[in-house]
């Protein structure tokens, strides 16, 4: 852990603001940097002095920009990643002293989950996070959110949330016991752990480890391979299994109908069942 590491994660105080990033679209961020290419919107996390701890400005950046994916058609996959040595060290020092208690701290968090980890829960479109170096408390979180988890030979993950007396937030309750079991999940959090990223895939926390030097190819190569499939498809499906562990059998089944008929006889099943008898790679979108 980083000195000084602390609260919501283990951000650091915030030094002198840094001008706005100019983004593709028009649009300018101070916190982020968001590049759409080949149907792949990437979003990077861009405060690496202070190891892209959260402050406000970016939780608000990460909604609007999160919220544009969705609206943009020509986005079919989103794809984090992080300037500097770490991924992200949870919470400014700064917004976490700040916080008003009571009322004003719960409101703070209902907001981080509305337009942050909801949204990304909803998006009919795969997310990627490309996890480098550490991913702690909130920052951790946020690549939880994500459907599929890359991360370098030498990242980490933590949940450090109580060791400064704090409650976990940004859904962590919620991600790490479906995806490791309550068993493992518990220990983490209550204790405080750090496990490498070798230890992450063995427990089912990520989706895959590669050395550090590839992480960003890899990343960038399976979000523009999904950004090239079919986006419908992907979308209703990556939801129904969103939706998988909280219903009964009964009602996947109906989940499983209702996606099979949004997806059958459309453009998507024509291109790709022609495809198939023509035996070449299907073609779903012509941009």
């Amino acid at each position: 852990m980083e000195p000084g590491a602390i609260g919501w994660g283990m951000g650091e105080p915030t030094p002198s603001p840094q001008p706005p990033t100019p983004e593709g679209d028009g649009m300018a961020y101070e916190t982020i940097i968001v590049e759409k290419s080949e149907g792949v919107q990437t979003i990077t996390l861009n405060r690496p002095e202070v190891l892209n701890a959260f402050n406000m400005k970016m939780l608000e950046e990460l909604g609007d920009t999160i919220a544009d994916a969705g609206r943009d058609e020509s986005v079919r996959a989103v794809l984090f990643k992080a300037a500097g040595r770490a991924f992200a060290a949870g919470a400014d020092l700064n917004m976490v002293s700040s916080l008003a208690v009571g009322f004003g701290a719960r409101q703070r968090v209902l907001n981080v989950n509305k337009t942050i980890v909801i949204p990304l829960q909803e998006l009919e479109k795969p997310v990627i996070a490309a996890v480098n170096g550490h991913a702690a408390a909130a920052g951790a979180s946020l690549a939880l959110a994500s459907d599929i988890i890359i991360a370098a030979e030498s990242a980490k993950f933590s949940q450090v949330f109580l060791k400064v007396g704090l409650f976990p937030d940004m859904a962590s309750l919620y991600f790490l016991p479906r995806l490791v079991g309550q068993a493992k999940a518990k220990k983490l959090i209550l204790t405080n752990e750090t496990i490498d990223a070798r230890e992450a895939e063995r427990i089912g926390m990520i989706s895959e480890v590669v050395p550090d030097e590839q992480l960003i190819p890899r990343a960038t190569s399976l979000a523009k391979q999904l950004a090239n499939g079919p986006t419908k498809a992907i979308g209703v499906t990556k939801k129904a299994m969103n939706r998988s562990l909280d219903v009964d059998l009964a009602t996947l089944i109906e989940i499983e109908a209702y996606g099979q008929a949004l997806c059958c006889g459309s453009d998507e099943n024509q291109e790709g069942t022609n495809a198939f008898l023509e035996k070449r790679a299907p073609r779903f979108h012509r941009d």
